[in-house]
C-alpha cells in the first residue's frame, strides 16, 4: 500500500471537526491481500488520531481478485475494526454478482460508464435499478460515480441512488482548494434545502 500517512494527517482536521466527514482510500486487490495491510492502515489512522469509522477503503474491480475467500476475511477484519469498505467500478470490472455478495463490503460504487448513459439508454436504467435492489438485499449502500449534470442526478434518484460524486460537485482539487470548497459548503449548509440524495466530493 502506498504511504497514506501524509494524506491522513492533512485530512485529520476535517475528520476530527466533523464526525460525518469520511476519507476514502483507493486500494487494488494485491494491496488488500498484502501482508500487514490491515495493521499498517490501523497504525496510520491511530497516529492521525481519527476514527476508523470515518475511513473508507475502496477496492477497485478493474483488477482481478484471485482469492475471494482471503479477501473476504480481510474485509471482515477491516469492518470489525470499524473501517468501511466499498467496491469501486462496479459493473465494468472483473467480477460478477458472486464477488459483490461474497466480499462483504458496505458499499458498491456504480461506475461512471452507467452514469454517462443513464439519461439516454433504458437498459442502463434497468441495470442501475437492479444494482440498487441488489445492494438493498445485501444491506449495502450505493454511490454513483462521475456525475456531471443535474439530469443525471434526477435519473439516479429515480432509480433509488442516494449518494453520488463527480464533477457536478467539483473536479479533483489540490488540498488547499479542497479546504476552500469545504469551507464554502459549510458556510451555506444551514440555509440549503435538504434533498433526497446527497452528493459527496
Amino acid at each position: 500500500m502506498a504511504d497514506s500517512r501524509p494524506r491522513a494527517r492533512r485530512a485529520s482536521a476535517h475528520l476530527k471537526a466533523d464526525k460525518e466527514f469520511k476519507l476514502s482510500l483507493n486500494v487494488v486487490p494485491k494491496h488488500l491481500l498484502s501482508a500487514g495491510f490491515v495493521e499498517t492502515l490501523r497504525s496510520t489512522v491511530a497516529a492521525a488520531r481519527v476514527s476508523a469509522r470515518q475511513i473508507v477503503v475502496e477496492v477497485t474491480e478493474r483488477d482481478e481478485l484471485d482469492d475471494l475467500a482471503r479477501a473476504a476475511a480481510v474485509v471482515r477484519e477491516l469492518r470489525d475494526y470499524g473501517f468501511r469498505v466499498a467496491i469501486d467500478d462496479v459493473g465494468v470490472g472483473h467480477s460478477g454478482l458472486s464477488r459483490l455478495k461474497g466480499l462483504g463490503a458496505n458499499t458498491i460504487k456504480i461506475d461512471k460508464f452507467f452514469v454517462d448513459t443513464i439519461t439516454v439508454d433504458a437498459s442502463t436504467t434497468a441495470i442501475v435499478e437492479m444494482l440498487v435492489a441488489l445492494a438493498g438485499d445485501l444491506h449495502m449502500t450505493v454511490v454513483a460515480e462521475g456525475i456531471e449534470t443535474e439530469e443525471q442526478v434526477r435519473a439516479l434518484i429515480s432509480c433509488g441512488v442516494e449518494e453520488g460524486q463527480g464533477y457536478l460537485v467539483a473536479a479533483p482539487l489540490p488540498f488547499a482548494k479542497f479546504n476552500e470548497l469545504i469551507a464554502s459548503h459549510r458556510a451555506t449548509a444551514a440555509a440549503a434545502p435538504i434533498d433526497d440524495a446527497a452528493l459527496v466530493a
